[in-house]
């Protein structure tokens, strides 16, 4: 019986990794731009190997001003099997709200008129609240993105969400190409935005 269990939870971690883009060893390179910052920021995620599943490491670089500049790093399991994909939103200074909205989040089939449900909960002390957070988010995949640029081509699909919790409501919108994973990423906020813009994909030489 025990060989069976292990059986299955080698079958399922091994479908968790049915994913032909965010292989172990890809570093997707970005540029954030914020609305409260003058400067341009930098946002870099990369993929390694887990235990049956692909680890990713998300790192922002936020600018505070010319001399203080700060690096936040969340590194975690990604989501990524036949039904879609999922990521983990950044964190740090003006990322720090993202936590109220759906990261970025692509469910299977690609299809325009797709609507899907995401349910978290927040750990209410960040947002100096004394109970957990509950968010609920409603993603739909409203249409294709006419952009014929080397990281969108033609096959990049927009997908909108509205995040809803007892502080808000929030949304974000993301594009995301079947090669190269999400490209863009816009947060809005009450008082500000967020968009980030994927600029480059590089893998690492082995030696």
């Amino acid at each position: 019986m025990k060989t069976l269990y292990f059986l299955i939870l080698v079958l399922f971690l091994s479908s968790c990794k049915n994913s032909d883009i965010y292989n172990s060893g890809t570093i997707y390179q970005y540029i954030v731009q914020s609305s409260v910052s003058e400067y341009d920021d930098t946002l870099r995620i990369s993929v390694s190997d887990g235990f049956f599943i692909n680890k990713i490491k998300i790192e922002a670089k936020m600018t505070i001003d010319e001399n203080n500049k700060i690096s936040k790093t969340i590194e975690t399991l990604y989501t990524a099997n036949d039904s879609g994909i999922r990521l983990a939103n950044p964190i740090g200074e003006y990322f720090d709200k993202s936590l109220l909205i759906c990261p970025p989040y692509v469910k299977f089939p690609l299809e325009i008129g797709n609507k899907y449900t995401y349910q978290w909960k927040v750990d209410g002390e960040k947002f100096g609240q004394k109970d957990g957070i509950e968010v609920k988010s409603d993603l739909e995949i409203t249409g294709k993105v006419d952009n014929d640029t080397a990281l969108y081509n033609d096959n990049t699909w927009e997908i909108n969400c509205v995040s809803k919790s007892k502080l808000g409501e929030f949304t974000s919108k993301y594009y995301f190409n079947s090669e190269n994973g999400f490209v863009y990423l816009e947060y809005q906020f009450d008082d500000y935005n967020i968009k980030v813009n994927l600029e480059t994909i590089t893998e690492k030489i082995e030696l």
